[in-house]
Formats: C-alpha cells, structure tokens, sequence
C-alpha cells in the first residue's frame, strides 16, 4: 500500500485534488437548497479554506520558491485523509438533513416587544464601552500602541478574560439595533458604527482584528440572507475583509514586505488561515507514539470555564488539543498556542476511528443547526434576538476547523449563557419600567 501510495504523491496530483474538492465545495454551496451564509456552508468554507488552500499554497510554495517544509509525499498523504474527511461529512449531512424534520429550535423567548429588543441592545452597547474603559483603565494605555508581540497582548489579557468577553457584545447590540428596522440608511450608520468600535477595540487590546471583521460582516451576511446584496458584491466584500485583515495583521506584528515578500505571504497565510501541517505533524505523532489522548484533553479545555477565586491553584495554561499539539507534538515551550485543525484534535484522540467518527458527528450536529436558522427571513419580535445570535456565532464555524471541537462548543455555550444573562437583565428592566408607567 506504502508503494503505491508514494508512486501515486506528485505535487501535480496534489493540485488536481484539492482544484477537484474546491469546485466540489463551491458548487454545494451555491446549489445546494440553504442560503449562501448557513452553518453547514459556512463550515464548508472555513474547511476549505483551513486545508484546500493550505494544499494550494503548499504546491505554489514548492513550485515557485522550489521550497516546502513538508515533502511531497507527507502533504499527499494529508489532501487524501482530508478529502476522504469532506466525503464523509457530506454524505452525513445528506442523509440526516432528509431524514431529521424541518422543524425549527427555538433558542430565546421574549416578551413581543419593541422596547425589549431596544432595552437589550443599549444594555449592550454600554456594557461594551464600560468593558473597554476598564481594558484601557487597567492596561494604563492603548494596547496596541505600546505592545510589542503576541506575548505582551496575552501578559495584558491576563485576568481580563470576561472583560475581553464582554467588549465583544457591541457586535450583538448594533445588529439589534438594525435589524429594529433594516433600511440601507440604517445599514450604512451601523457599519460606521461596527467599524469605529472594531477600530477602538483592536487598540484597546492589541490585536482581535477577528472582532472588527465579525461587526462588519454579520451586517452584511444579514442582507446576503435577505438578498439584498448579490454573489458577485459578496465575494467582493470578503476579498476586501480578507485584504484589511492581512494589513492589520502585518501592522500588528511589525511585518516588513521585501524582496521575499511572497514567501512571507505564503507562510503568513498558512499560519493565519490554512495550518494543515497541524494535522500532518499530529498524524506522524500518534503513528509513531500511539500516545492516544482519548477525551482527556477534550474535557480538560473546559476547566477554563472554572473561576480563579473557586480554584486557588488554577494553572495558567490548560493543557488542551492546542497546548498538548504545541508543547509535546512539536515541543515548542510558550504561552503561545499553535492550532491543531479539527482534523489533528480529531486524531489525537484515537487515530482514524475518531477522525472519521468525529466528521460524522459533526455533519449530524450541523444538520440541527440549521434547524436553528431555519425561519432566519423572519423580521419579526420573537425571531430578532434568535436571529443575532446566528450572525454572531456563525463565524465560530472557522474556530471549528482551526482550533477544533473542544473550542467551538466552549465559545457557542459562553456566548449562549451570556446572552441569556443580559436577556434575564433585561426582563428585570423591561418590567420594571412596565410596571411604573401602570
């Protein structure tokens, strides 16, 4: 089997399957019965763009640099898992999408009311501007301005995780506030605003360009879903997103574009977007070490969830699939934590049993996802704040395949706790006021 697998790893072989999954990925996403911005396609291109691209990229490095840190028949080996991966997911999602009813899940309830909705995004906004004041207020100072690495933006977080949390709820109040009442003048004021508020925050904290692209972009993917902004504007729009993040990124780490200007794009790319190597390394680490992880490090990556002043001897670092990859796979000792794709935490835990059981379930998962989302044209009360939620943590689909499961169901449960906490907040308002003017 080795032998024909190394007579079959060509990096031409390599172009012509990731070309051959990234037409199969577009022509699902484009024709397939949901919108443009639905979970499963959502997930499809974060997917893509994590390994295809990466494979991409990995060809066009050895073809126009005549240099690749991977050998041929390590990134073959990779592009065949992974594609044997994206079969099995669409099948999942294919069968369980016909066979689970289409009815919706419902996430939130809330009193029929326009006052609510406008109580629940101001107490929003405000906590968002607070979060930063106490950010800027406990960091003596901009961040960004005064920072020099990733090291000093995780010493400046440092016991500010809820507070870093909370600044990103002026996401949610300013797609609230539009989506009252969504014209295009109203649209244009809350992009300004989402834009302004993304800028102060990538100050503030000295980096989280992620934020400022997810304000902008939930705005936008809501007139994708209502079709008020064509295909062509919607590639367009993200070319632009992607552009803008590449330049803050490169202002962020004081990059400096020269005569290997196109080296340093392919690898900046590849760390930022499209790691697979990741899953590579992982793969050769378990085949060599049989060190399976089971779900210890799955559970393990929940203990953040655990306060400081609950557990006194809370370690700075927990171990989870993104700390063990960094630290043991590659014995790389830092703060900083490299990704190891949905497909290498996947792996890590018991080998190609819990990868291809793993894609299963999560094609399954997405299936009632979408039964989330399924009413999502509704402009009604009841469907307003079940709507924001969606825009807000549709782009947890690309933490899924870059950082993993054990990341992805840690965001989407913070983010819906937290999102009930301000809705109870609001109920005591809402009825408080109520109550007065009776």
């Amino acid at each position: 089997m080795t032998d024909i697998l190394s007579s079959l790893a060509t990096w031409n072989n390599i172009l012509f399957i990731s070309l051959l999954n990234s037409a199969l990925i577009f022509s699902y996403i484009k024709f397939n019965k949901y919108n443009l911005i639905s979970v499963s396609n959502f997930f499809l291109l974060s997917f893509w763009i994590c390994f295809f691209v990466g494979f991409l990229l990995a060809f066009f490095s050895h073809n126009l640099l005549g240099d690749y840190s991977l050998s041929v028949y390590q990134v073959f080996i990779t592009v065949c898992l992974i594609s044997i991966c994206l079969y099995l997911y669409l099948l999942v999602f294919f069968v369980f999408d016909l066979l689970i009813p289409q009815k919706r899940l419902v996430l939130f309830k809330i009193p029929n009311s326009k006052s609510f909705i406008k109580i629940l995004s101001s107490i929003l906004f405000i906590t968002s501007v607070l979060s930063i004041f106490i950010y800027v207020w406990k960091n003596q100072g901009f961040v960004l301005l005064k920072s020099t690495g990733y090291l000093d933006r995780y010493e400046a977080n440092r016991g500010l995780g809820l507070i870093t949390l909370l600044i990103k709820m002026y996401i949610p109040a300013i797609i609230l506030f539009y989506l009252l009442s969504p014209t295009k003048s109203k649209l244009l004021f809350s992009l300004l605003l989402a834009i302004g508020f993304g800028l102060l925050s990538y100050l503030a904290m000295g980096g989280y360009r992620q934020i400022l692209i997810m304000g902008v972009a939930s705005l936008i993917f809501h007139r994708v879903l209502n079709d008020g902004i064509s295909f062509f504007k919607t590639i367009l729009y993200s070319t632009i997103g992607v552009v803008s993040l590449y330049y803050l990124a490169l202002l962020r780490y004081n990059i400096n574009i020269d005569d290997t200007g196109l080296g340093l794009l392919i690898g900046f790319t590849q760390d930022s977007l499209s790691p697979f190597n990741s899953f590579t390394k992982i793969f050769e680490y378990i085949n060599t070490t049989s060190e399976y992880q089971n779900f210890k490090l799955f559970l393990g990556h929940f203990q953040i969830m655990i306060p400081r002043i609950l557990w006194e001897g809370k370690p700075e670092l927990i171990l989870n699939s993104g700390n063990y990859y960094t630290q043991h796979v590659i014995n790389y000792e830092s703060t900083l934590t490299i990704s190891p794709t949905l497909a290498g935490e996947l792996y890590l835990m018991r080998g190609f049993w819990s990868l291809f059981i793993g894609f299963g379930l999560i094609a399954i998962m997405n299936v009632f996802l979408e039964r989330i989302v399924i009413y999502y044209k509704e402009s009604n009360i009841h469907t307003i704040v079940q709507n924001t939620f969606f825009l807000v943590v549709i782009f947890n689909a690309f933490w899924l395949v870059r950082e993993g499961l054990e990341v992805y169901i840690y965001r989407m449960f913070r983010m819906y706790v937290l999102f009930w906490v301000f809705i109870v907040l609001t109920y005591f308002i809402y009825f408080a006021f109520k109550k007065d003017n009776n």
